[in-house]
C-alpha cells in the first residue's frame, strides 16, 4: 500500500529540547572540494564485519523488528531487535549478532529467557532447542546505545543512521553483513513534532505523551547497511510522482529543510525522467517508494542509497542543479546496490562503479553521445591522478580504501565502458538486464556478472575480467608509425603501407584490448582501423588510398589509455639463436578461420618434438595443432578453424596459440570472434 503525503511544514518557533543540543560528537565538517560530486564520497572508517565466525554463518536472517526510543536528548536511545531466522544446518548449538558497546538489558529465544555473552563485536546467544536445518527460530534483544563515531548521528537540527559498510551494529543488533538480506519493520518513537523518515511505506502513526510513533515497514529484502531512520522537526514533506518506463509511477518523498524545500524543487526536476530512464534501460524500478532525507552538512558524505529513503547532505540542495550527478547516483543505486546487492565488501566495484556508470549514461540520454564520452574521459582522468598517488586493484582494495573515489567508483565505471566497448551495445545493455533480472532482491558477485556478460555474448571474457580487476593500471603505451608509398596493383594510383609499432609499459601487466586507430590525411581524409592490443611489443600493418598526415589512438576514448610518440623496438633478437619464429596469425581476429605462421631459423634444433597448441584464457588446452618440425621447410603455415579438440565451436574471446617443446616456448594471442 502506498502512502500519499499531504504537504505539510513541520517547523517550530524556536529550539524544543528534542534537538536542543548543539553538535554531535565526534562530527566533523563535510568535504566540499571539488572532486566527484563536491563531497567526498563515503568513506571505510571501521574494520570489515568479522563475518566468516561459525556463529554468523550458521544461519539465515529472515527479518528485524526493531522498536526504537529516541528521546533525541544525546546519542543515547534504547531499542528491542526482534529477529526471525532460519537454521542452516542440524543441531544448531548458538548463533551470534554484531553488536557491540551496547549495554544488552535481555534476551529471549522463542519467547523464553536466554543468556548471552560477548565476543569481540558479537553477541553470542546459545541455543538450547537446537534448530534443525530450514528450522525457523526467534531472538529478541532489549539494549541501551550510545553510540559516539559510528552508527547514530545527532545534532541540534536532525538525528540519522549512517551504516555502510558494517555500522548498522553500533545502532542496533544485527546481521551484519551484505550478503545475508531481510525484511524490516521499524517502529520509531520521538518527541511530538519530529518526522521520521525510514525504509518501505509509512503503515501507522500514533501519538502517546508527547511522543509520536512511525511505523515504517518493508517486505522486501534489505541488506543491513542500507536500512536507516533519519529525523528533524523542520522537514517539509512533500510527494512527488516519478514515472516509470511502463507508463506507471513511483511515490518519491522529500523530506527537506523548510528552508532548502524551494531549492530542492529546482535540484530534483530531472530525477523523475532519471527514473523512467532507469527503469527502461535495466528493468522495473524494484521497491514500494522512492525518498530524499535531508541531513546538515556534519554528514560526512554526499549521499548514501539507503533503500527507498536516501540521505542527502544539506550541501547538494543548492537551487542550480550543481549536484545533479550526484542525485542520478544515488537514485541508480536503487538497482545496482539495493536490488542487487554485492555479495561482499571486495566486489564495492559493483555497487559504486555501476552507480558512476549511471551518471555517464543519464548524459548520454540527455545530451547525447559527446557528452557520454566527455563525463567518461573525467572519469578516466579522476583515476589517472589517483594512480599517481596510489593504485591498487578494482577488486578488493586493501584497508581504508573501500571507497576510493578514482579507483571503485571512476576507474569502476571506465570498466563498464570499456566493456561496452568490447561487447557491443546489443548484447552489454541485454546482460545488464540479464544480471538484473537473475539477482534481483538478491546478492551477486564479479563471478555472476562476468557469467551474464559471457552468456549475452557469447565471448570467453575471463580475460578482460582479470586484467581489469585484478591487476592495477592502465594500458600504457609508447607508439610510432610510418607510412611507404607503392604503386598499387591495380593501376598507377599509389597506395600507402602505413606500419605501426606499439609497446607497452615494461613495468607493469601486459594488457589485451581493441584499440581504434584513425590516420588523418590532406584535407577530409580520414581512415578507421581497430587493433587488438595483445603482446608486450608489437607491429601491425594495412594499407591506405592516402599518405597519412597524424595518427591517434583510441580517438573516442574508448579505452583507459596513456599513449605517448617514442622510439619502439620490437621483438629484440639479440645473439641467442631461435630454432622457430611464431608470427602473428592472420586474419586477427578471425571469425572463420586463421592462418598461424611457424617460420625455422635451420640449424641444430630442439631435442624432441615441438607442438602447436591452442589454450584459453585460464591455461586449458582446448585443440592440438600438431607437431612441427624443421625439416618442414623455412616456413609452415598452420590453420585453425576455431574449434577444440570434439569439433565443437569455441566461444568468442582471446586464446593462446603455443609453440612447445624441449627448447622452444613461444606463444601468440589470438582473438576469435563470432
Amino acid at each position: 500500500m502506498k502512502i500519499r503525503f499531504i504537504p505539510a511544514l513541520l517547523i517550530a518557533a524556536s529550539m524544543a529540547a528534542a534537538f536542543s543540543v548543539a553538535g554531535a560528537a565526534g562530527s566533523r565538517p563535510a568535504d566540499t572540494g571539488s572532486a566527484g560530486t563536491g563531497l567526498q564520497k563515503k568513506r571505510e572508517t571501521l574494520a570489515r564485519p568479522d563475518a566468516e565466525s561459525d556463529l554468523v554463518r550458521g544461519y539465515n536472517a529472515l527479518s528485524y523488528t526493531l522498536d526504537l526510543d529516541f528521546p533525541l536528548l544525546s546519542r543515547r536511545f534504547s531499542g528491542t531487535v526482534t529477529m526471525t531466522a532460519e537454521s542452516l544446518r542440524d543441531d544448531l548449538p548458538s548463533m551470534a549478532v554484531h553488536g557491540p558497546y551496547m549495554d544488552i538489558l535481555s534476551v529471549e529465544v522463542n519467547g523464553e529467557s536466554a543468556p548471552w555473552e560477548t565476543q569481540g563485536h558479537l553477541i553470542v546467544v546459545p541455543l538450547l532447542n537446537r534448530p534443525s536445518a530450514g528450522e525457523t527460530f526467534t531472538v529478541l534483544i532489549r539494549y541501551e546505545a550510545n553510540p559516539q563515531y559510528a552508527g547514530f548521528f545527532r545534532n541540534d537540527t536532525c538525528a540519522y543512521t549512517m551504516s555502510e559498510p558494517s555500522s548498522a551494529r553500533y545502532w542496533f543488533p544485527c546481521k551484519d553483513v551484505p550478503w545475508d538480506k531481510a525484511t524490516a519493520s521499524v517502529f520509531a518513537t520521538v518527541p511530538e513534532g519530529v518526522f521520521v523518515a525510514s525504509n518501505g511505506v509509512l503503515t501507522g502513526r500514533s501519538r502517546e505523551d508527547g511522543t509520536e510513533t512511525f511505523h515504517w515497514e518493508t517486505e522486501l529484502p534489505i541488506a543491513t547497511y542500507l536500512i536507516c531512520v533519519t529525523m528533524s522537526r523542520y522537514y517539509a514533506v512533500w510527494t512527488d510522482r516519478y514515472p516509470t518506463a511502463d507508463g506507471g509511477w513511483v511515490d518519491c518523498l522529500n523530506c527537506v529543510f523548510e528552508k532548502d524545500s524551494a531549492k530542492a524543487a529546482t535540484d530534483l526536476v530531472n530525477l523523475p525522467e532519471a527514473m523512467s530512464f532507469f527503469s527502461g534501460l535495466f528493468g522495473a524500478y524494484p521497491f514500494e517508494k522512492y525518498g530524499h532525507a535531508e541531513v546538515t552538512r556534519d554528514f560526512n558524505y554526499g549521499g548514501m542509497e539507503h533503500q527507498t529513503m536516501t540521505t542527502i547532505n544539506a550541501a547538494w540542495f543548492r537551487g542550480d542543479r550543481a549536484r545533479e550527478d550526484g542525485f542520478v547516483h544515488e537514485l541508480a543505486h536503487a538497482w545496482w546496490g539495493d536490488a542487487v546487492t554485492l555479495d561482499d565488501w571486495p566486489d564495492i566495484w559493483l555497487n559504486e562503479g555501476f552507480a558512476t556508470y549511471c551518471e555517464a549514461l543519464f548524459h548520454e540520454h540527455r545530451h547525447g553521445p559527446g557528452a557520454y564520452s566527455g563525463e567518461m574521459r573525467s572519469q578516466a582522468e579522476t583515476y589517472f591522478i589517483q594512480a599517481e598517488k596510489t593504485d591498487f586493484p578494482v577488486y578488493d582494495p586493501p584497508e581504508g580504501e573501500l571507497f576510493n573515489y578514482g579507483i571503485s567508483y571512476c576507474k569502476g565505471s571506465v570498466i563498464l565502458h570499456m566493456l561496452r566497448r568490447v561487447m557491443g551495445d546489443g548484447a552489454f545493455f541485454e546482460s545488464l538486464r540479464s544480471y538484473y533480472g537473475a539477482h534481483l532482491y538478491g546478492n551477486a558477485s564479479r563471478r555472476d556478472f562476468q557469467s551474464a556478460c559471457e552468456a549475452g555474448s557469447g565471448m570467453d571474457l575471463e580475460w578482460f575480467f582479470s586484467e581489469w580487476l585484478d591487476s592495477p593500471g592502465f594500458l600504457s603505451v609508447v607508439y610510432d608509425w610510418e607510412a611507404v608509398t607503392a604503386v598499387s596493383a591495380n593501376g598507377p594510383d599509389r597506395e600507402w603501407t602505413l606500419s605501426l609499432d606499439l609497446a607497452q609499459d615494461p613495468s607493469g601487466p601486459v594488457f589485451q584490448m581493441p584499440v581504434d586507430v584513425r590516420a588523418l590525411g590532406p584535407g577530409s581524409a580520414r581512415a578507421d582501423t581497430t587493433v587488438w592490443v595483445l603482446d608486450r611489443t608489437e607491429r601491425f600493418h594495412w594499407t591506405l588510398s592516402f599518405r597519412p598526415d597524424s595518427l591517434a589512438l583510441d580517438p573516442e576514448g574508448w579505452v583507459l589509455l596513456k599513449a605517448r610518440r617514442g622510439s619502439v623496438t620490437v621483438e629484440p633478437g639479440g645473439d641467442v639463436f631461435r630454432p622457430f619464429t611464431l608470427k602473428p596469425n592472420y586474419p586477427n581476429p578471425f571469425s572463420g578461420t586463421t592462418s598461424i605462421e611457424v617460420e625455422s631459423a635451420g640449424g641444430q634444433g630442439p631435442g624432441g618434438p615441438v607442438v602447436l597448441s591452442v589454450y584459453n584464457c585460464v591455461g586449458e588446452r582446448v585443440r592440438s595443432l600438431g607437431p612441427v618440425r624443421l625439416e618442414g621447410g623455412p616456413v609452415q603455415n598452420v590453420e585453425w578453424d576455431g574449434r577444440d579438440n570434439s569439433g565443437m565451436p569455441l566461444a568468442s574471446g582471446i586464446y593462446i596459440v603455443r609453440l612447445e617443446g624441449e627448447g622452444v616456448a613461444l606463444e601468440r594471442k589470438v582473438v576469435l570472434r563470432r
